[in-house]
């Protein structure tokens, strides 16, 4: 992620200099500003705060920085999205295992009053789905007429939805088509080629529904894939 114009969100320039250095990771200058009272909840234009910013940062150094200074990790935008909206989205765990251990919301909802949950379908990151499960998100909400096992069938995440299998992600629900997730995999199994990365996400997937005692109608289809 590249770092954003700071002076463009905060009116103040002390402020807005510390941004610039939580979005280069620069993690001693960034304690400097805290020590010497430049506020981590700051507020700029649209509700950001410096801690939306962190995630253009390679790792969880200044995250967990401007949290021990005092950063609200529930902080929300006008739009609604908390730092932990940011965070799920990123592939590095790290991130989202920092929040939730400071307080965030796993079940939070943001833009659209999208849950945290199903923007973390995007990061390819399994690990996101078990911190957040561990954390007490709820697995089966419906967010777009979709679980988020559903959602991640329907965007061929196959590991993100074998993950959920695993989590013991509902398999009962039924969306607005009347499908439920072994239907919606069915469908997308049949439709996408057997390349390295589809065969090895959907035999995951095949012995997911399995484990949970579901042999899927479209049995036949695994053979296309090894």
């Amino acid at each position: 992620m590249d770092p954003l114009d700071s002076s463009r969100y905060f009116s103040d320039p002390a402020v807005a200099a510390m941004v610039d250095d939580i979005q280069r990771g620069k993690l001693a200058r960034v304690q400097q500003h805290l020590a010497a009272g430049i506020n981590p909840n700051a507020p700029g234009i649209s509700g950001f705060r410096p801690i939306h910013f962190v995630f253009a940062a390679s790792d969880a150094a200044v995250l967990k920085a401007l949290l021990a200074g005092g950063a609200d990790p529930k902080a929300k935008l006008d739009n609604g999205n908390t730092p932990l909206h940011f965070a799920v989205r990123m592939p590095n765990p790290d991130f989202t295992a920092v929040l939730l251990a400071s307080g965030a919301d796993p079940n939070a909802r943001g833009e659209n009053d999208k849950p945290v949950i199903h923007e973390a379908l995007s990061s390819h990151a399994p690990e996101i789905l078990r911190l957040l499960a561990r954390a007490g998100a709820d697995l089966n909400v419906v967010w777009g007429y979709e679980t988020p096992l559903c959602a991640a069938i329907i965007i061929f995440q196959w590991p993100m939805a074998a993950t959920l299998l695993d989590l013991n992600a509902d398999l009962a629900y039924r969306d607005r088509a009347g499908k439920t997730a072994v239907d919606r995999f069915c469908e997308r199994a049949n439709r996408v080629p057997p390349n390295p990365a589809n065969s090895s996400g959907i035999i995951q997937l095949f012995a997911a529904f399995r484990a949970r005692g579901i042999q899927p109608p479209c049995a036949a289809l695994e053979q296309k894939f090894k």
